[in-house]
């Protein structure tokens, strides 16, 4: 969505770097809906209208994974509300449960936190932190991505 912003700006001729940072602004002051015009007025206070901009937002980033990145995210809602999570823990699940290496794993973590999924921090052998809203999506939507053997 960023990119069809920032390539809708450069089209009038706008400086591309410049369209950029326009549009770290905008999203910073607007949203993942910035640049967007909504047919009705987006009113986060509405429980079902905030988890439909959620699942919209998320599953727009998360297109962006390699297969399975989906429920890979979506298995981080396992995990206990408002705690940072041991990135080798994160590791360990994902080798036991879906054979993935902790290489791998680790580029996962750095994958989702590029596209603000996460938010990832190198210290103490790394570790992430999810929202609470996007922990509460991961956690009601773990059924319907999940597998036996996913994770």
């Amino acid at each position: 969505m960023t990119n069809r912003l920032i390539a809708r700006r450069t089209a009038t001729g706008a400086d591309a770097a410049m369209a950029a940072a326009e549009a770290l602004e905008d999203l910073r002051s607007e949203g993942p809906a910035a640049g967007e015009a909504p047919a009705t007025q987006l009113d986060l206070d509405d429980p079902a209208r905030r988890s439909r901009a959620v699942r919209a937002s998320v599953e727009a980033s998360t297109t962006l994974l390699l297969v399975d990145g989906a429920r890979r995210l979506v298995a981080l809602g396992v995990f206990m509300e408002d705690e940072s999570i041991p990135v080798p823990l994160i590791a360990r699940l994902r080798e036991a449960t879906a054979g993935l290496s902790e290489a791998r794993s680790r580029d996962l973590c750095t994958d989702l936190d590029r596209l603000s999924l996460i938010t990832l921090s190198p210290q103490d052998g790394g570790r992430i932190t999810l929202h609470d809203v996007l922990r509460d999506y991961c956690a009601a939507n773990w059924a319907r991505l999940s597998c036996a053997s996913c994770m």
